[in-house]
């Protein structure tokens, strides 16, 4: 594959060579009209003649023996550009950098990653916390390759829908909703509530204000694990997304809210036609459930 057109150039070196354009084209594999138009564009585009022709073949001018060295150190960076490119496209070390946000990184992206790593052992994985509008921003500035966002995001990207993310009342196992069908979010002012602190992301808050509701808080707190920690101790109840709420190694309940709110969890990249072949291989990954 050549990524610059140096046919004129190595059809030049090997008419100097060989010292016959029949036997330049053979090499070339090219016709012997074909080799013969290059060398005439180059000397039209020089505006000199560089072989002097005759019934026994060709003769370099002295000019041409003059540029020959230069250019064939054009053809040679041309290979050597040319095998480096064809590197970036083999098994050889290269790192994917993915946008993450807590609860993709608790319940999504182990099983894709170890798919992923079977599949791209030698390419080195990095995770970039952070919220929704930072995602995004990084995509934007191509600081990560890819990312999980919530949808829908900007129409740059190419965006593939991944799964819906229920946000669920935590509750301790002796709570009396805990065998409930769901938890009514009217029931929450009665509650002692431990908060998932919000920065950028307040849809938690947003919820609240469509429900019009105000919760009983006492406690706000930053870690989600830490939160299902607490609420297990019996310490109050939460709302947490179903993604990160892990029943099998915490002792808690989790119930669906009435109203229900649900967000839509994509994977997006920039919009290119030179896609990163890790992206897309990590993007089939996550679509294996």
């Amino acid at each position: 594959m050549e990524y610059m057109n140096t046919r004129k150039y190595r059809a030049f070196l090997l008419c100097l060579e060989c010292g016959s354009i029949t036997e330049a084209a053979e090499a070339l594999n090219y016709t012997q009209s074909a080799v013969s138009k290059m060398i005439a564009e180059l000397e039209h585009e020089w505006e000199m003649e560089l072989f002097i022709r005759s019934k026994q073949g060709v003769t370099p001018t002295r000019e041409a023996r003059q540029l020959a060295p230069q250019i064939a150190r054009i053809c040679q960076l041309q290979d050597l550009i040319t095998d480096e490119i064809a590197g970036f496209h083999q098994d050889r070390p290269r790192t994917l950098r993915i946008g993450v946000f807590a609860s993709v990184s608790a319940g999504l992206l182990p099983k894709a990653l170890k798919r992923f790593k079977a599949q791209c052992g030698n390419t080195e994985v990095f995770l970039k916390n952070g919220e929704y509008q930072e995602i995004e921003e990084w995509l934007k500035t191509g600081e990560i390759d890819c990312g999980f966002v919530r949808l829908p995001v900007h129409s740059d990207f190419v965006v593939r829908e991944i799964t819906q993310d229920r946000l669920m009342a935590v509750l301790p196992p002796q709570h009396p909703y805990a065998d409930a069908p769901f938890f009514p979010i009217e029931q929450l002012p009665q509650e002692t509530f431990i908060r998932l602190k919000e920065y950028a992301d307040n849809e938690i808050s947003l919820y609240f204000q469509s429900s019009s509701v105000q919760p009983n808080l006492a406690y706000e707190v930053s870690d989600d694990y830490a939160i299902l920690s607490m609420v297990e101790s019996g310490l109050g109840v939460s709302l947490l997304h179903d993604l990160v709420v892990d029943t099998n190694r915490f002792q808690v309940v989790k119930k669906p809210l009435k109203p229900e709110c649900i967000r839509n969890i994509g994977f997006a990249y920039r919009s290119s036609p030179y896609l990163h072949p890790s992206v897309a291989i990590f993007r089939d990954c996550l679509c294996m459930e």
